[in-house]
């Protein structure tokens, strides 16, 4: 996750962004979730192996 600008929308890469991520975890699947705070949000990050 990277970037300058926060806010709340879905996406793939640079098009999705966050309000504040405070928490990160990844379960055994290797998917990625993340404490979105200001948006009172779980999001979920799935990676796809082509």
């Amino acid at each position: 996750m990277a970037g300058r600008t926060s806010g709340y929308k879905d996406g793939t890469g640079t098009d999705a962004q966050f309000k504040n991520p405070d928490g990160v975890a990844v379960d055994s699947s290797g998917t990625v979730y993340v404490a979105d705070t200001l948006n009172h949000r779980i999001r979920k990050i799935e990676y796809k192996v082509p």
